[in-house]
C-alpha cells in the first residue's frame, strides 16, 4: 500500500456509507499500456472490494462509475480490468457495470534471477514515478507526453531515443540525466 500512497499514478478510495463507516475500497492505477486498449494512459480498476454484508446495494456499481470519471479527469480513453479465471462473481460484476470482455490468457513468468546474485530490481527507486525526480515541471510534462511515467522505464531509453522524442531537447535530456545520475543512474539501462 505504500506504493499506492506515494504514486501519483495510482490511488485507492475508501467507500463510506451513509453512516460514515467503511464498507468498499477501490484501488485504481494508470498504465501505459493494457490489452485491448487503443493506448496510454489507460485507466485500470485495480481493486474493488465491498464488505460481504453490504454487497447488492449498488457500492460497486457506484465505485466503478467513480472510476470511470477519475479516469476520465485524467485523459483516460479506456478503463480496463482483470478477473481471474475461476472468478465468475468478478467477471458477472465487470460486464455488469460496462466492461466487455477482451482476452482469456494464463500469464507465466521466469525469474532473470541468477543463482547467488543480487535481484535486477535491487534499486526500488526504479518503481518509483518520475515526478519524484528533481526536474523541472516541462521535463515532466514532456516525459508524460511519451508515456513515461516511471523511472524504470525512463532508464531503459537512450539518449538518441529520448532525443527523437516530440518535445524532447538536448537541455531537457541533459537535466534527466543530472537528475538520474544523482541516485546512481543513467539512461540506457537494459
Amino acid at each position: 500500500m505504500e506504493l499506492i500512497f506515494s504514486s501519483s499514478q495510482a490511488r485507492c478510495f475508501i467507500g463510506l456509507a451513509e453512516s460514515e463507516a467503511a464498507v468498499a475500497m477501490l484501488e485504481v492505477s494508470l498504465r501505459n499500456f493494457v490489452d485491448g486498449c487503443l493506448g496510454g494512459p489507460v485507466g485500470y480498476l485495480e481493486g474493488i472490494y465491498v464488505v460481504p454484508e453490504q454487497r447488492k446495494r449498488g457500492y460497486g456499481r457506484e465505485l466503478a462509475q467513480f472510476a470511470v470519471t477519475w479516469f476520465r479527469s485524467r485523459g483516460c480513453r479506456d478503463m480496463a480490468a482483470d478477473a481471474e479465471l475461476t472468478n465468475l462473481e468478478a467477471q458477472a460484476f465487470l460486464r455488469k457495470v460496462g466492461f466487455d470482455e477482451t482476452y482469456r490468457i494464463v500469464e507465466y513468468k521466469r525469474s532473470l534471477e541468477a543463482p547467488n546474485s543480487t535481484p535486477v530490481l535491487s534499486n526500488p527507486l526504479l518503481l518509483h514515478v518520475v515526478d519524484e525526480l528533481d526536474i523541472a515541471t516541462p521535463t515532466l510534462d514532456a516525459l508524460k507526453a511519451i508515456n513515461i511515467y516511471y523511472i524504470g522505464d525512463l532508464i531503459q531509453r537512450t539518449e538518441a531515443e529520448l532525443l527523437k522524442a516530440p518535445g524532447i531537447s538536448r537541455r531537457i535530456v541533459q537535466e534527466i540525466r543530472k537528475a538520474l545520475r544523482a541516485h546512481g543512474l543513467d539512461l540506457g539501462w537494459r
